[in-house]
This record gives C-alpha cells, structure tokens and sequence, in this order.
C-alpha cells in the first residue's frame, strides 16, 4: 500500500521571514559587486590589515590600535580570499547581509502583524543599502554591524530570562565590541542600568553587586581581544591613543597662548605663540620626538587648554550645523569608469601617505594599488550580468538630534516593558550625536548604523500606539512581578 505524505503548509510567519531573506539575499548579491571605495581612515585599515600580521606596527598601531578586530577581520578576508579589492566588496557585503539579518530578526521578536514584519524589514534594508558605511572598508560598517548584534542579544537575553545571557555572554560581547568602536561600550552601559534597575525588590547593595557582576564580564570581553593580539601580529601592542580623540575639535583654537602645555607644543613645533598649531603637524612631530603615550598626554592637555582659553568660540562652532539638505543619489556609472575611479583614489591616497611617511616616525606602508581588481576574479566577471546601478543616502546631521527627541516623546506612550527594550538605542543615539559633535565635528557616516535601529524603534513604537488590541507581554526575569509568558497572540483589529 502506498503512503501518501502531506506537506505542513508554512505558517504565515515563517512565509513572510523567508520573503524578507529572499530580499535580503538579492541586495547581497548586488552589495558585493559594488566597487569598494576609499577615504583616508580606510587606508589605515586595510595597510594596516597587511602590515600588522608582519610585524610592521608602527604609528597606525598607536592611532588606530584600539580597534584591532577591524583590522583583524580586513586581514582575515584579505588571507582567506586573497589580496584584492574585490574581496573588500565581499568583506563589505557580509557586514552588510548580517547586520540586516540581525534587524530583521529583531523586528520578529515583536508580536506585530506579518504585514507590518514585512514593511519594516523591507524599509529597514533598504534604507541601511543605501547608506555610504557599506561602500567603504573602514570601521564604520562593523561598528554598525556590533551595535545591531548587540541590541539583539539585549533583547534576547531579556526575553529570555537566562542568567548567563544577561550577567555574561551579553557584557562579555559588549567588551569584545569595545575593540571594534570604543563608543559601544556607553550602549552597552545604558542596558546594563535598565538591566539592574528592574530589580524592583533588590536593595541598592545588591543591585550594585549585579553591576558589578556585569561590568566584570565586560572586562572580561575587553581583556580576551587583548590579549589574542599576540597570536596575529607577532610585535608587541604599542600604546594606542586615547585623549587626543576627546579634544580633537577643540584643538581648532590651539596656540601657544593657552597654558603651559599648549606652549611647549608650540616651542616643540618652532611655532610663534600667537599662530595655530596644525593637529596632525603635532601628532606627527610629538610622535616621532618624544613617543606615542607621552605625545597623547602633551595633545590632549594642549585640546583642552585650548578649549578652557576660548569657550565661547567652542560653543558657537559646536552649535553651529550648517544646513544640509537630505539626499537620495541614484547613478549609473558604467563599471569601467567606478573601476577608474578607484584606481585613481587609491593611487592619490598612496602618493599621501608617501610623502607623510617620514613626518610620523617613518610609519611603515603597503601601496593599496596592488590591490586592484583581477580580471579573472569571480566578483569581477559577475558584474557582467549586473546593472552598475550606485544607491547613496546622505542625512542632515541635525536630523540626528531631531529624530531621538521625537522617539522619546512617542515612547511615553508605548507599555513600560516595550519602553525597555526601545529606549536603549534612542538615547544611545543622543549620547553619540553630542559626543561626535564635541569631539569630532559634524561626521554623519558615525551615526549611520544607530539610525536604522531608530526606524526599527520608530515602527514598533507606531505600531504599539495606534494599532488596536496589539499588546506584547514581556518575559522578565529582571522582576517578580512580571508576568512569565512573553509572547500572546492577539488578534488585530
């Protein structure tokens, strides 16, 4: 007798996540035939990601030392699929792919209707392709990529209620985030004090005892990447600039005139003491004479004297935003002028770092036009079959102000438990527009990867308020007044 087997038709949920992948795979392809560029942060990436592994440590060990994993993970690729910029592409198109898994994964962790999963995901990565982060092999892509990561794992480990999630596989990734951008770990605090502070019967000692517990496992993080150096750059670490990244800006009004520091450095640099004092003239010079940690002290002192000497000056360049206009840029440059045009920056950008070599203690270099695509590469060969369509986003950068200010009012409206898991990523992206603002200017590319996690808090948020009947109870260790069943269905009305 034969057996008939029936199919299980697929739920609507799983239909719709398997759509959103589709999607999210077709943009990956594309993503990974894009033509990488470069801007000079770049280059100290990826020369670094080839020069480390030899040994040459020299001055971009100090200045961009912190964030090892990023040239770790440009070493990794450029090692397992050689030394070419195609596999930059790919390096690029993977960020990108699994920082849009993670959102779309976030967003399912939501009991919204599947309508409303499906337009968020579809919004949520099409906005994150266009965005410039996915073009350029910098720090920025991966620092977008690590904040995704861990709001997920944020919001796993609270709905989850798993005591090792909470108190150490999520601080512990938060430390390891640390040496992809340093600014992670101020998202990883704001979660770790919402974490302690639902403790509703906990005394004030045994919910510092819980921080404590937590900011242990962070450390923990940060010290395992520390110390995993050693077993890919056989050179010891060097000392890695700090201080001079905090009064960057502020070194705009630097002279000698400001206090005992700012005159040494203008004596050190045979400047008179009424003239500015160039940033990267004095980074260079400090390096070379008297050592990368020493140098670092001198700089940041002189940012600092410079901005306690002029503070009105500082408040009005801080306030300052020049007016910006949002862009959507859609162009079809054949490959053959993008390939050009590489070649081209990357040519500019070896002359640069050429002539400035000996002006930082002979800091070692690799040409990046080596790097230049081979013909027989299969990304390069797969380009024939695709349009050269060239997607870029640009945001003002004051929308990054306005947009947090207006969450957080629509979040007063939201249940407190969902407010929990929203309200991270929305002050998070606060605290970073003031401190990009105080330290380094107006960079819009540094907030790219928070303000797709904003839209993602934006629809929930819509969605929570105005959707009748839509409630999401949440499963909260955290507290023992909470209910113990996370998910209920409840029918839309």
């Amino acid at each position: 007798m034969r057996q008939v087997v029936l199919l299980r038709p697929l739920n609507t949920q799983k239909f719709i996540f398997i759509i959103t992948l589709i999607l999210l795979a077709i943009l990956f392809i594309f993503k990974s035939c894009q033509v990488a560029q470069f801007h000079r942060d770049a280059q100290y990436y990826i020369q670094s990601s080839v020069l480390w592994p030899k040994g040459l440590v020299t001055f971009a060990g100090s200045l961009i030392g912190g964030r090892d994993l990023v040239v770790f993970f440009y070493h990794f690729f450029m090692k397992s699929f050689g030394y070419s910029v195609d596999t930059l592409s790919l390096a690029l198109a993977i960020t990108y792919f699994f920082s849009g898994l993670f959102l779309v994964t976030i967003i399912f962790r939501f009991n919204i209707s599947n309508l409303m999963r499906l337009w968020i995901s579809t919004f949520v990565l099409l906005i994150s392709y266009a965005l410039p982060i996915w073009s350029y092999p910098a720090s920025d892509n991966l620092g977008a990529l690590a904040l995704v990561g861990l709001w997920l794992l944020y919001i796993i480990s609270v709905q989850t209620q798993k005591k090792w999630l909470i108190f150490f596989v999520y601080p512990i990734c938060v430390g390891i985030a640390y040496h992809v951008r340093t600014e992670l770990i101020l998202f990883g605090l704001l979660t770790f004090i919402g974490i302690v502070f639902q403790f509703k019967r906990a005394s004030y000692l045994q919910r510092l005892a819980l921080f404590l517990i937590i900011l242990f496992s962070t450390q923990l993080g940060v010290f395992v990447i520390e110390k995993s150096w050693m077993l890919w750059v056989p050179a010891k670490k060097p000392y890695v600039y700090k201080g001079i990244f905090l009064s960057f800006r502020a070194f705009h009004f630097a002279s000698g005139r400001n206090g005992p520091n700012s005159s040494k450095l203008s004596h050190l640099l045979h400047l008179r003491s009424d003239e500015k004092i160039p940033f990267w003239d004095a980074l260079g010079s400090t390096y070379s004479k008297i050592g990368a940690a020493k140098s670092d002290e001198l700089i940041s002192k002189a940012g600092f004297e410079a901005l306690y000497q002029n503070p009105l000056s500082f408040l009005k360049e801080i306030t300052h935003i020049q007016s910006e206009t949002f862009k959507l840029e859609i162009s079809i440059p054949s490959w053959s002028e993008q390939e050009k045009t590489q070649k081209r920056d990357l040519n500019d950008l070896d002359l640069v770092r050429k002539e400035t070599q000996m002006k930082f203690g002979g800091d070692a270099i690799f040409p990046l036009a080596k790097l230049l695509i081979s013909s027989d590469s299969l990304i390069h060969n797969m380009r024939a079959f695709l349009p050269p369509i060239k997607v870029e986003m640009t945001v003002p950068f004051s929308y990054q102000f306005v947009f947090p200010i207006c969450l957080l009012i629509l979040l007063v409206k939201v249940d407190k438990l969902i407010r929990t898991l929203l309200l991270p990523p929305v002050i998070y992206a606060l605290v970073l527009f003031f401190l990009i603002n105080f330290t380094e200017g107006p960079v819009v590319r540094y907030l790219n990867g928070i303000m797709l996690l904003e839209w993602i808090v934006l629809w929930i948020a819509l969605n929570m308020i105005f959707v009748k009947n839509s409630r999401v109870k949440v499963n909260f260790y955290l507290s023992n007044t909470m209910k113990s069943v996370f998910y209920k269905e409840d029918k839309i009305a």
